[in-house]
């Protein structure tokens, strides 16, 4: 738990907190970022009841005159984060930090090395990945902004307003707007209005099966070959083309040997074994057909 006390009434704490269930070291140091009492500094490790082993370490400021200090209470910046990292020759584990009455933060690891983060002025924020033990000071990323001395990172200007210096400036013109961390007005003109029609596919005019099956049946498609290989119009003609031929064969031999019989012999055999159910009569009777015709 973590008790927050003014020196002008050291009786009743500003605000407690707790750190949970399971876990210990929250309010392990803590210190006030100036002397008014805005702004309260504490350094939130996490070690296990069990063997005290250590888990993580984190630096929370809070804001105490805006938001209070509750168990309920957001930190406006934790450290280390994305932009201002551990600095690279500190140890992870912190065991203290100490304040200066001008904002200075600094912080101490397990073996005593520290690493300081100095307050910066307006439009800028201070870097941590430096190759000393202080910070140093870098101008607020584009679409950011901070209007007062502090070791916090700039924050994106809200909806309906953009970076201009170290404040955020209100979008004016009519023919612009400023979303979320934007860095200047952004006039409609410079982007193209596409209208999304999407065509739905047509109904067919055949609903019943039957006429769909038979539509499809007799279509024969030849840009694609595997459609021609699988249309049943192609095995069609390429069993009436078979029949065809073998017709004309028969016909070629009988004209000029009339006296022998063995395409038409072949042709009975080879049939009568492709005939499964009549064992060949149908087919026999057929041929018998063709050659009483052209005889």
């Amino acid at each position: 738990m973590v008790l927050l006390y003014s020196l002008d009434d050291p009786q009743h704490p500003i605000g407690t907190r707790q750190n949970g269930i399971g876990l210990m070291g929250f309010g392990k140091s803590v210190a006030w970022l100036d002397d008014q009492g805005e702004k309260a500094v504490i350094l939130a490790n996490s070690y296990t009841y069990s063997n005290y082993q250590w888990i993580s370490s984190f630096v929370h400021i809070y804001d105490i005159q805006l938001d209070g200090f509750s168990d309920s209470t957001q930190p406006i910046l934790i450290y280390p984060n994305s932009q201002q990292i551990t600095f690279p020759w500190m140890r992870p584990p912190f065991i203290r930090l100490v304040c200066s009455p001008f904002g200075h933060l600094a912080i101490f690891d397990d073996l005593g090395i520290p690493g300081i983060i100095y307050s910066a002025p307006a439009g800028t924020y201070p870097n941590t990945n430096s190759r000393y033990f202080t910070s140093n000071t870098v101008s607020c990323i584009r679409g950011t902004y901070r209007n007062y001395t502090g070791i916090e990172l700039c924050m994106p200007c809200s909806n309906g307003t953009y970076t201009y210096s170290s404040n955020c400036s209100l979008c004016t013109s009519p023919n612009s707007f400023c979303p979320y961390g934007a860095v200047e007005e952004i006039s409609y003109s410079t982007f193209e209005s596409i209208e999304q029609d999407q065509d739905y596919p047509e109904s067919p005019e055949n609903t019943v099966f039957d006429d769909i099956l038979m539509q499809n049946m007799f279509s024969f498609n030849l840009r694609f070959a595997h459609c021609a290989l699988v249309s049943p119009i192609t095995w069609v003609l390429l069993v009436v083309g078979l029949g065809v031929i073998i017709a004309i064969s028969m016909v070629i031999h009988e004209v000029f040997f009339p006296g022998t019989h063995i395409t038409r012999d072949g042709t009975k055999q080879i049939l009568k074994k492709l005939d499964l159910i009549g064992e060949g009569e149908v087919f026999q009777f057929l041929i018998d057909i063709c050659f009483c015709r052209f005889k």
